[in-house]
This record gives structure tokens, sequence and C-alpha cells, in this order.
């Protein structure tokens, strides 16, 4: 696993840094309903390493984001436009994309009718 971005780096919250990228008690972001806000506590941008095999048998990485509310709970995202929209703002943030903001989850239908998942923030 590669870190690209975590909102902590205390060493002792190293187990917070697990629970958000390996955690079996995550929720998946595409499951929650559009709309729906998390108060932001902690969240990470990570990459699993050689996670995806393409026909040729070649692996590429996939981006994920971890993230986790004021409540604890953990949510987790593969989608390649919530990893961006995040990374974009951090991007732009700098270190005050660290403080407690919410991130909105969104429902979009693309032009071929599938639904996919992104986030606003506030």
């Amino acid at each position: 696993m590669k870190v690209n971005y975590c909102s902590f780096d205390s060493a002792a919250q190293k187990l917070r840094l697990y629970n958000l990228t390996k955690g079996k008690s995550r929720v998946t972001l595409s499951d929650l309903d559009d709309g729906a806000e998390i108060d932001v506590a902690d969240y990470v941008l990570y990459e699993e390493e050689n996670a995806i095999t393409r026909k040729d048998g070649s692996t590429v990485n996939q981006k994920q984001v971890g993230i986790m509310d004021q409540n604890g709970t953990m949510y987790v995202s593969a989608s390649p436009t919530v990893y961006s929209s995040i990374a974009d703002f951090v991007e732009v943030m700098g270190e005050d994309a660290c403080t407690v903001c919410k991130f909105i989850v969104r429902k979009t239908k693309s032009k071929g009718g599938r639904t996919f998942t992104s986030v606003d923030f506030e």
C-alpha cells in the first residue's frame, strides 16, 4: 500500500491508518444515498499496489480513499471520481485540507445511464 495523502501524521495514529485502509467494518460510499453528509474527522488517499489485473496479465494500482467521520464510522471508496475530487480538494486547500469539513455524497447518471458516485465539500 502506498499512502498519497493522510490528514494526520502522528505515529500514535497508525491504528487509525490501518482501520481507514484495511478495516473490515468500513462502509462503501457507493452504498450511501445521494446527499448523505459525512462530518469528516480524518481521511487518507492511498493506492493498493497491483490490485487490478488487466486482460494482458499486467497489474496496476487502484487508488482508494479512506474516510473517518466524527463518530468513528469508517468509509471507503475505490471510485476514480471520488479519489480525484478529494485529491483536487487537498491540492487547493493545502495544509487547511486537514481541518474538519463535510463530504457530501453525490449520485450522478452518466450519459450512458450508469450511476456513479462523487463528492462535494462543505
